[in-house]
């Protein structure tokens, strides 16, 4: 009997830790329902406490680490925003996608994104992206059903090409609730580790000899905003959640302040968590990965066809450890802005231990015992690095297409936004996937690199005397490279001094004759040296070799209206609209003008309108608009933006005078207002020298119109001595008419 209660005993407890093991089971295994991707840009892996950073600064990723699988050696292929991500949303590297750089690129509508994939399945897609470099015009938006890349207005005055961390934390957080009831796929990007390291508070105290890390710190707040979200939504146990980055940050090691031009550990080691839906026990792989092997993964992990070709691996057989990656995967790198420099290429392969770089004087490094590069091993195991380079031969071989439809020309504005990042434009990068060795090494051209960078955000900041001294010695260094010759004369523009800023460009245009900007900036320079047609000439060649270009038809159209040919300014300045309607603000302001001076009220009431709805506080845009409403008989239309022009230009005295005009002359409109048209009418004589008459007469009707008649005949008087006297007959008239009026108490009166 007692044996048999035995026996029970030990069933009740096999039962107890079959049906326990069947329910972690279960946990883990728990269904994907949606999927959130999280990128950090310029994010170092070595920077996460996770990844072994001395400080705690990133306790939201470091639970989510807790939670998931953790990859230790994961590598971006390129150490560039757009590249990197196109290769993170496709599961392809450069060489096949085709997109090598920030600038001149535009991904193919033919490469399949995750986005899509998603879509196609059934799922809501969506992202928010921090930087103007994830634009949608460089078509990464495939796919999703809202990508919201819009960050605030856009004016002449200021230029955001990034956003904080917070108002895009807002904005997944409000795209999540709103899609909670649905499986959804969302894309959420960071920026805020990018340059300039500006942490905010509380951040820029805890990490104040670190801002990078600081930065790094307040987009770890900002992501565990967002699981906060999940979890109160109830979707936290039925998302899968992947924290990655496009690239890393050099920090000055090897020299390279931020990143884009080496591919040392530094700048293409990445973080790659996992956190998947019921997983409560870390895993840390160190078997190397790489940002291609996202699009697999989570396609196998939520049963869908990944787009082929594909050229990582699924990763989700590590996660319950039934097909381990092994150590011997090599991973494709590369860096193609030195060609910019007339250098060579950098292309790389890393595997679990070493790192291989081909370019004119190759490297060699065991990344293993050596993991900041310091010692090149090529001379001594060439053997190796024989072996490596043959490997990255077939990499490319198998991956380069013949045929690439990427190429994109990126026009003034958005060249001028991405150098306000930090990035070089050059003469765009040559794509040389050729193992020669007859050019210069890119590693002796790092410091022209860097020298046209700070050139470029010294510009960027008009801190022109320092940018013409650096620049002068860039160009004394190395004459026979157009970037510094164009700089000088882009100086030269910032200071006002056009002539010499022709000399320059010309320079440049002679060293390299194939940038559209080039000619650009030689007809702005005639534009303000008043030499009309030659202005036109130039613009008109930057349209021909370039793209379509809302700054060049902007300007285009300014020196045809010099030229007082009207009809042609019109044509451009609607072609500027129509290639960039985000940032046609002047073009709009212009047209209005245009077709003000032609009496279409119509037209330039639509195109002032557009402007106002771009941008919202320039006085001048109001004023003219209220003008086109006044003839146009709406007044109350008008007297709304004079008022508007007043709160933008207290002194504007056009505004004040008009307005006081209408509160005064208009009885029956519901804006009626003698008193306070006396005080506009004050205000605006205040604004001005002298007794201007046609500012004494309004002041003069507004006294009339509240009674006070003998003010009004004094005012009146005044008024009509000074448009005698600067012989403006038809006014003197006109206020002599009034005056008699005011004689016998009848105030004046405007027919609405």
């Amino acid at each position: 009997m007692k044996r048999k209660r035995h026996i029970i005993i030990i069933l009740i407890f096999l039962l107890i830790i079959c049906v326990a093991f069947s329910l972690v089971r279960n946990r883990k295994s728990k269904p994907i329902r949606n999927v959130l991707l999280i990128s950090i840009d310029t994010c170092r892996a070595d920077h996460l406490s996770c990844y072994g950073y001395p400080e705690i600064n990133t306790p939201h990723i470091d639970n989510l680490a807790r939670e998931g699988i953790l990859f230790e050696n994961a590598y971006a292929s390129v150490p560039l925003t757009l590249p990197s991500h196109t290769t993170m949303l496709t599961g392809l590297i450069p060489p096949y996608h085709g997109i090598h750089d920030n600038y001149d690129y535009r991904v193919e509508d033919r490469i399949t994104t995750l986005a899509e994939v998603f879509k196609e399945n059934g799922f809501v897609t969506g992202a928010a992206v921090s930087t103007y470099i994830l634009d949608s015009q460089f078509n990464l938006d495939q796919g999703f059903d809202t990508y919201n890349d819009y960050f605030e207005q856009l004016t002449q005055e200021k230029d955001i090409s990034e956003r904080k961390g917070d108002e895009t934390t807002l904005i997944a957080q409000e795209w999540i609730e709103e899609h909670k009831d649905k499986p959804f796929f969302f894309f959420l990007h960071y920026y805020d580790p990018h340059g300039k390291y500006e942490p905010p508070a509380p951040f820029d105290k805890k990490f104040p000899t670190n801002p990078y890390v600081g930065e790094i710190a307040f987009t770890d707040y900002c992501i565990g905003q967002v699981v906060k979200t999940l979890k109160d939504s109830g979707l936290y146990d039925s998302t899968m959640v992947i924290i990655t980055s496009d690239h890393g940050e050099m920090l000055y090691e090897h020299e390279e302040p931020t990143h884009s031009y080496y591919i040392y550990q530094s700048a293409i080691k990445v973080p790659l968590i996992f956190k998947m839906p019921g997983m409560r026990k870390a895993k840390r792989i160190q078997s190397p990965a790489g940002l291609t092997d996202i699009v697999p993964t989570v396609c196998a992990l939520l049963h869908m066809a990944a787009p082929q070709p594909q050229h990582g691996m699924d990763l989700s057989g590590v996660f319950d450890q039934k097909k381990p990656i092994g150590p011997s995967r090599d991973i494709y790198c590369e860096s193609l802005i030195p060609t910019k420099y007339n250098a060579n290429s950098l292309l790389g392969v890393v595997n679990d231990r070493w790192k291989y770089i081909q370019t004119t004087r190759p490297e060699l490094y065991d990344i293993l015992n050596d993991p900041r590069e310091q010692t090149n091993l090529y001379q001594t195991d060439q053997n190796r690095a024989r072996i490596l380079q043959v490997r990255l031969k077939e990499m490319l071989d198998q991956s380069i297409r013949e045929t690439s439809d990427s190429k994109y020309a990126l026009d003034a504005e958005g060249i001028k936004r991405l150098e306000s990042l930090g990035y070089v434009a050059g003469s765009g990068i040559t794509e040389e996937f050729e193992f020669t060795q007859d050019k210069a090494d890119p590693k002796d051209m790092l410091k022209y690199h860097n020298d046209s960078a700070l050139i470029k955000e010294l510009i960027a900041q008009k801190k022109y005397e320092q940018a013409y001294s650096l620049c002068a010695e860039l160009v004394a260094r190395v004459p026979t490279l157009f970037e510094g010759h164009e700089s000088m004369g882009e100086i030269a523009l910032g200071r006002h001094q056009y002539a010499a800023a022709l000399a320059y460009l010309e320079k440049a245009i002679e060293i390299n004759p194939h940038r559209h900007e080039t000619y650009y900036k030689m007809g702005t320079a005639y534009l303000n040296l008043g030499q009309f047609d030659q202005a036109v000439n130039y613009f008109e060649k930057a349209l021909e070799i370039g793209s379509e270009d809302y700054a060049v038809y902007n300007n285009l159209a300014m020196a045809l209206i010099r030229l007082n040919d009207i009809d042609q300014a019109i044509d451009y300045l609607n072609k500027a609209v129509a290639v960039n309607p985000q940032r046609c603000f002047e073009a709009h302001c212009n047209l209005g003008r245009l077709y003000s001076k032609q009496a279409k009220l119509d037209l330039a009431i639509t195109h002032w309108e557009h402007a106002i709805s771009m941008n919202s506080e320039v006085p001048l845009v109001h004023h003219n608009l209220a003008e086109a409403y006044m003839q146009k008989h709406n007044l109350t239309k008008a007297v709304e933006h004079w008022k508007i022009t007043i709160a933008l230009q207290p002194g504007h005295a056009d505004a004040l005078n008009n307005l006081a005009w209408s509160m005064a002359a208009y009885p029956e409109e519901e804006f009626y207002n003698p008193k306070t048209a006396v005080q506009l009418a004050r205000r605006a004589l205040e604004t001005v020298k002298g007794d201007p008459p046609h500012l004494l007469d309004t002041l003069a009707i507004a006294y009339a119109a509240s009674g006070n008649f003998t003010e009004a005949i004094d005012t009146a008087k005044k008024a009509y001595n000074s448009a005698v006297s600067l012989k403006q007959d038809q006014l003197a008239r006109e206020i002599n008419s009034r005056l008699l009026g005011y004689q016998e108490g009848i105030p004046y009166q405007e027919n609405p």
